[in-house]
């Protein structure tokens, strides 16, 4: 319900919401463009039902975190309502308006110095993520307070795509070690493909995610020297905002959380398929 929207915008900005833009959709979510009678600009970012209340809650509570303890630019949040139970018939969220285009839409354009220029500014923001540890893989959350954070259940697309939201014997954690976290994955995997309907080649992937089941052990050791990191999981130049040289901003941060350094130590895929 746009209307809705539009009404809620008002409320929360005190002036008139004149017009909404559809300006982007992901796999999950609906963007706006809100624009408002004393001509600001705001997003509202609408949740496709999936995964409901903790994907929302879960995504304003990380942009908060990184807002607080980082210089890392991310929209700040104005309101949010995590219950599909209100007027505009879902849940979402109204935030900033942050300047500047894709860095996927003149990425191939630039020369040589210019992407050294972003890339060291990037490496910039994955050093700044590196800093914020934590004790558990999982998702951050609010405790109570916008300034106090705890780490729930991993909100991540492997653990709620498909029926997977629907199975009461699902592990989502937080997880204490990794070896922890990716034998729940396997097992996920493996009770997901046996419970539904699926194809004949998923089928076929339960012995071999049975093997993989017995290998764990041998790489990943429970002594308690694992380091988890805040992780972007969709850092991708789609979701980097860029002007005049500089990194307006980071956004999509749904999904993200705490996980093993290794997944925030990796070379992004848009890098290796596009140098």
């Amino acid at each position: 319900n746009l209307d809705a929207l539009k009404k809620s915008a008002s409320n929360v900005f005190q002036v008139q919401c004149t017009s909404i833009q559809e300006f982007n959709e992901g796999g999950f979510h609906k963007v706006y463009i809100l624009k408002m009678e004393d001509g600001k600009e705001y997003i509202g970012r609408l949740a496709i039902s999936v995964n409901p209340q903790w994907k929302t809650e879960s995504e304003v509570a990380v942009m908060e975190y990184i807002r607080l303890n980082t210089h890392i630019p991310v929209p700040k949040v104005y309101y949010w309502n995590s219950s599909i139970n209100n007027p505009v018939g879902t849940e979402y969220i109204l935030m900033e308006y942050l300047p500047g285009i894709r860095l996927c839409d003149i990425w191939s354009n630039l020369n040589i110095k210019k992407k050294k220029l972003f890339l060291l500014k990037i490496i910039d923001i994955q050093l700044a993520l590196k800093k914020l540890t934590f004790s558990k893989i999982g998702s951050i959350f609010f405790d109570g307070k916008n300034d106090q954070f705890k780490i729930g259940q991993v909100i991540e697309s492997i653990f709620f795509t498909g029926e997977r939201e629907t199975l009461p014997t699902m592990e989502r954690g937080p997880f204490k070690t990794t070896k922890e976290y990716i034998l729940a994955v396997i097992r996920n995997h493996m009770h997901y493909y046996s419970k539904f309907k699926s194809t004949k080649k998923q089928k076929c992937l339960i012995p071999k995610y049975e093997e993989l089941y017995q290998l764990v052990p041998k790489y990943f050791q429970d002594d308690g020297n694992d380091t988890f990191v805040l992780t972007h999981i969709d850092f991708h130049t789609s979701n980097i905002l860029v002007k005049n040289d500089e990194i307006t901003g980071v956004i999509d941060w749904e999904c993200s959380g705490a996980f093993p350094v290794e997944c925030l130590c990796t070379y992004p895929v848009w890098i290796t398929n596009n140098p």
